[in-house]
C-alpha cells in the first residue's frame, strides 16, 4: 500500500511532476516556478536538495522543467521549456549536462523511453 502524507519542508515553486528512484527511497519533483528539481528523502519526507536545471547557470530562473523520467541507464531526464532536456545522475543527485532539442521554438514537455532506448 502506498504511503500518504505531507513533505515536511516546501519543495520549489509550482511543483508539477514526480518520479521515484528504483528502490523508492527518493522522489524527484519538477518545480516549474523556479527551474529546479527537488530531491526528497521518502522516509523522512525532507528535501535533500534542489537541483537547478537551467543551461549556463548554477541558480534557478524562469525556465520551466515539466516532466521527468528515469532512463534505461539509470539517469534522470528532465524536459525543460528552455529547449533542452536536463540529465541528472540520481546516484550523486548532480546535474550531468543537457541534451539540446534543436533550434527554434522547441520546448519538450513529455518524455518516455521505449524498448530500453
Amino acid at each position: 500500500m502506498a504511503k500518504r502524507g505531507n513533505i515536511a519542508t516546501e519543495a520549489g515553486a509550482r511543483p508539477t511532476f514526480i518520479v521515484f528512484n528504483a528502490d523508492g527511497s527518493k522522489a524527484y519533483v519538477t518545480n516549474q516556478g523556479d527551474g529546479t528539481v527537488s530531491v526528497i528523502d521518502t522516509t523522512t519526507r525532507e528535501i535533500i536538495k534542489n537541483i537547478a536545471v537551467i543551461p549556463g547557470t548554477e541558480t534557478a530562473n524562469t525556465t520551466e522543467p515539466t516532466m521527468l523520467t528515469i532512463g534505461p541507464s539509470g539517469l534522470l531526464y528532465v524536459t525543460n521549456k528552455s529547449g533542452v532536456v536536463a540529465v541528472i545522475n540520481p546516484t550523486t543527485d548532480t546535474l550531468q549536462g543537457f541534451i539540446g532539442t534543436g533550434s527554434g521554438n522547441r520546448a519538450p514537455i513529455g518524455i518516455v523511453f521505449a524498448n530500453g532506448y
